[in-house]
Protein backbone atom coordinates (compact mmCIF):
# COMPACT_ATOMS: atom_id res chain seq x y z
CA UNK A 1 0.00 0.00 0.00
CA UNK A 2 0.97 4.15 -0.86
CA UNK A 3 0.68 4.94 2.99
CA UNK A 4 3.11 2.28 4.29
CA UNK A 5 5.54 2.95 1.06
CA UNK A 6 5.41 6.75 2.50
CA UNK A 7 6.48 5.57 6.01
CA UNK A 8 8.82 3.73 5.24
CA UNK A 9 10.38 6.01 3.01
CA UNK A 10 10.20 8.61 5.77
CA UNK A 11 11.42 6.32 8.87
CA UNK A 12 14.48 7.57 10.64
CA UNK A 13 13.93 11.15 10.29
CA UNK A 14 13.94 13.54 13.14
CA UNK A 15 10.96 16.15 12.77
CA UNK A 16 11.40 19.69 14.00
CA UNK A 17 9.85 22.72 13.30
CA UNK A 18 11.76 26.17 12.80
CA UNK A 19 10.29 29.43 13.32
CA UNK A 20 10.91 32.93 12.64
CA UNK A 21 10.48 36.19 15.04
CA UNK A 22 10.69 39.98 14.47
CA UNK A 23 12.05 41.52 17.14
CA UNK A 24 13.54 45.46 17.63
CA UNK A 25 16.77 46.08 19.10
CA UNK A 26 17.90 49.74 20.00
CA UNK A 27 14.91 50.92 17.43
CA UNK A 28 16.54 48.37 14.98
CA UNK A 29 14.48 45.45 13.29
CA UNK A 30 16.44 42.38 13.90
CA UNK A 31 15.23 38.79 13.45
CA UNK A 32 15.83 35.73 15.16
CA UNK A 33 14.83 31.71 14.46
CA UNK A 34 14.39 28.89 17.01
CA UNK A 35 14.78 25.11 16.36
CA UNK A 36 12.22 23.17 18.07
CA UNK A 37 12.66 19.05 17.96
CA UNK A 38 9.79 17.09 18.70
CA UNK A 39 7.46 19.40 20.09
CA UNK A 40 9.34 20.23 22.59
CA UNK A 41 11.63 23.41 23.88
CA UNK A 42 13.78 25.32 21.13
CA UNK A 43 17.14 23.47 20.97
CA UNK A 44 19.23 26.13 18.73
CA UNK A 45 18.51 29.77 17.86
CA UNK A 46 20.11 32.22 15.33
CA UNK A 47 20.66 35.86 15.68
CA UNK A 48 20.44 37.38 12.41
CA UNK A 49 23.50 40.23 11.86
CA UNK A 50 23.89 42.43 8.80
CA UNK A 51 24.80 41.10 5.25
CA UNK A 52 23.18 37.97 6.19
CA UNK A 53 25.46 36.83 8.74
CA UNK A 54 24.19 34.68 11.33
CA UNK A 55 25.23 33.43 15.33
CA UNK A 56 23.97 30.03 16.53
CA UNK A 57 23.29 29.37 20.05
CA UNK A 58 22.76 26.14 22.05
CA UNK A 59 19.72 26.85 23.78
CA UNK A 60 19.13 23.47 25.64
CA UNK A 61 20.07 24.70 28.64
CA UNK A 62 17.60 27.64 28.30
CA UNK A 63 17.69 30.80 26.69
CA UNK A 64 19.18 32.52 29.95
CA UNK A 65 21.83 30.34 29.35
CA UNK A 66 22.42 29.87 25.57
CA UNK A 67 25.56 28.98 24.39
CA UNK A 68 27.22 30.34 21.09
CA UNK A 69 28.65 27.64 19.01
CA UNK A 70 28.95 28.70 15.57
CA UNK A 71 28.32 31.25 13.02
CA UNK A 72 26.49 31.43 9.68
CA UNK A 73 28.80 33.63 6.93
CA UNK A 74 27.57 34.23 3.23
CA UNK A 75 29.34 35.41 0.26
CA UNK A 76 27.58 36.12 -2.81
CA UNK A 77 25.52 32.47 -3.31
CA UNK A 78 27.59 31.11 -0.86
CA UNK A 79 27.18 29.75 2.90
CA UNK A 80 29.82 28.56 5.06
CA UNK A 81 28.67 26.95 8.39
CA UNK A 82 31.05 27.32 10.90
CA UNK A 83 31.66 26.11 14.33
CA UNK A 84 33.01 28.59 17.22
CA UNK A 85 36.25 27.21 18.34
CA UNK A 86 39.86 28.10 18.31
CA UNK A 87 40.04 26.66 14.65
CA UNK A 88 36.60 28.01 13.49
CA UNK A 89 36.24 24.35 12.29
CA UNK A 90 34.37 24.71 8.19
CA UNK A 91 31.44 21.80 9.12
CA UNK A 92 29.21 22.77 5.77
CA UNK A 93 29.55 24.77 2.93
CA UNK A 94 25.75 25.62 1.25
CA UNK A 95 25.89 26.64 -2.72
CA UNK A 96 22.87 27.85 -4.50
CA UNK A 97 22.91 27.34 -8.29
CA UNK A 98 19.54 29.95 -9.76
CA UNK A 99 20.35 28.60 -13.22
CA UNK A 100 20.00 24.87 -13.91
CA UNK A 101 17.28 22.78 -11.66
CA UNK A 102 14.14 24.28 -14.02
CA UNK A 103 15.24 24.05 -17.16
CA UNK A 104 11.63 22.42 -18.10
CA UNK A 105 8.78 25.08 -19.17
CA UNK A 106 6.44 22.78 -18.01
CA UNK A 107 7.01 22.86 -14.22
CA UNK A 108 5.03 24.65 -11.75
CA UNK A 109 7.67 27.19 -10.34
CA UNK A 110 4.74 27.94 -7.20
CA UNK A 111 5.28 24.23 -6.31
CA UNK A 112 9.01 23.68 -6.89
CA UNK A 113 12.21 25.34 -5.32
CA UNK A 114 13.24 28.14 -8.15
CA UNK A 115 16.75 26.95 -7.33
CA UNK A 116 19.17 24.29 -6.95
CA UNK A 117 21.80 23.66 -3.75
CA UNK A 118 24.90 21.85 -3.07
CA UNK A 119 25.34 21.21 0.12
CA UNK A 120 29.15 19.74 1.45
CA UNK A 121 29.36 18.01 5.14
CA UNK A 122 32.45 18.33 6.80
CA UNK A 123 32.00 14.94 9.34
CA UNK A 124 34.67 14.98 11.47
CA UNK A 125 35.44 10.97 12.77
CA UNK A 126 38.64 10.04 14.90
CA UNK A 127 41.32 7.80 13.68
CA UNK A 128 41.07 5.75 17.20
CA UNK A 129 39.95 5.48 20.07
CA UNK A 130 43.71 7.00 21.35
CA UNK A 131 44.42 9.25 18.85
CA UNK A 132 44.06 12.90 18.85
CA UNK A 133 43.65 13.42 14.90
CA UNK A 134 40.99 13.62 12.76
CA UNK A 135 39.81 12.15 9.40
CA UNK A 136 37.24 14.56 7.12
CA UNK A 137 34.47 12.72 5.89
CA UNK A 138 32.44 14.68 2.89
CA UNK A 139 29.54 13.61 1.89
CA UNK A 140 27.60 16.04 -1.14
CA UNK A 141 23.50 16.86 -0.93
CA UNK A 142 21.97 18.05 -3.75
CA UNK A 143 18.38 19.23 -4.02
CA UNK A 144 15.87 17.10 -5.46
CA UNK A 145 13.65 17.62 -8.47
CA UNK A 146 9.89 16.82 -7.30
CA UNK A 147 9.20 13.08 -8.94
CA UNK A 148 5.70 13.65 -9.33
CA UNK A 149 4.71 14.64 -12.66
CA UNK A 150 0.72 15.62 -12.68
CA UNK A 151 -1.35 15.27 -15.83
CA UNK A 152 -1.03 18.63 -16.87
CA UNK A 153 2.78 18.11 -16.90
CA UNK A 154 3.70 20.34 -13.49
CA UNK A 155 6.09 18.53 -10.91
CA UNK A 156 5.34 18.12 -7.59
CA UNK A 157 6.85 16.84 -4.72
CA UNK A 158 5.50 14.75 -1.78
CA UNK A 159 6.88 15.61 1.97
CA UNK A 160 4.79 13.05 3.47
CA UNK A 161 2.53 15.53 5.14
CA UNK A 162 4.74 17.67 6.80
CA UNK A 163 4.33 20.86 4.53
CA UNK A 164 0.73 22.83 3.76
CA UNK A 165 1.67 25.48 2.32
CA UNK A 166 3.15 26.15 -1.38
CA UNK A 167 6.50 28.05 -1.12
CA UNK A 168 9.58 28.07 -3.31
CA UNK A 169 11.46 28.06 0.32
CA UNK A 170 10.04 24.21 0.24
CA UNK A 171 13.08 21.73 -0.49
CA UNK A 172 14.10 18.36 -0.30
CA UNK A 173 17.51 17.09 -0.13
CA UNK A 174 19.30 14.00 -1.41
CA UNK A 175 22.66 12.22 -1.49
CA UNK A 176 24.91 12.87 -4.50
CA UNK A 177 26.05 9.36 -4.24
CA UNK A 178 23.02 7.09 -4.16
CA UNK A 179 20.00 9.54 -3.95
CA UNK A 180 18.93 8.54 -0.42
CA UNK A 181 16.61 11.38 0.82
CA UNK A 182 18.03 12.88 4.24
CA UNK A 183 16.20 16.56 4.69
CA UNK A 184 13.26 18.31 3.69
CA UNK A 185 12.08 21.95 4.56
CA UNK A 186 8.95 23.64 4.10
CA UNK A 187 6.02 25.83 4.92
CA UNK A 188 3.67 25.53 7.45
CA UNK A 189 2.62 28.66 8.13
CA UNK A 190 3.98 32.52 7.92
CA UNK A 191 6.50 32.15 9.84
CA UNK A 192 6.89 28.51 10.73
CA UNK A 193 8.82 25.91 8.69
CA UNK A 194 8.82 21.86 9.00
CA UNK A 195 12.33 20.93 9.37
CA UNK A 196 13.32 16.68 8.87
CA UNK A 197 16.82 15.22 8.62
CA UNK A 198 18.58 12.59 9.50
CA UNK A 199 22.10 11.09 9.22
CA UNK A 200 24.92 11.52 8.69
CA UNK A 201 23.27 15.45 8.67
CA UNK A 202 23.62 16.95 12.01
CA UNK A 203 21.48 18.94 14.10
CA UNK A 204 23.56 21.97 13.14
CA UNK A 205 23.89 21.22 9.81
CA UNK A 206 19.94 20.85 9.21
CA UNK A 207 19.38 24.30 11.20
CA UNK A 208 22.05 26.06 8.53
CA UNK A 209 19.81 24.03 5.67
CA UNK A 210 16.93 25.94 6.93
CA UNK A 211 18.73 29.64 7.51
CA UNK A 212 19.94 29.63 4.01
CA UNK A 213 16.76 28.56 3.05
CA UNK A 214 14.58 31.39 4.42
CA UNK A 215 17.51 33.97 3.51
CA UNK A 216 18.03 33.16 0.12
Amino acid sequence: PLKEQMDAFYSGFIECTVYREECSTFGKKASTYGMVMNSHSTILMAEKRPFSNYCIFDTTGGMDKKKHIATLHRYKNMYTLKKKNKENSVICNYRYDTSSLLASSNTNKKQTPARSLLIVLYNMHSTSATSSKENIYDTILLSSIPPIELPNGMLLADYGGRVTAVSKKNMQLQTQLDGDMVAQFGRVGADAFCLDYKSPMSALQAFGFALVQMDF
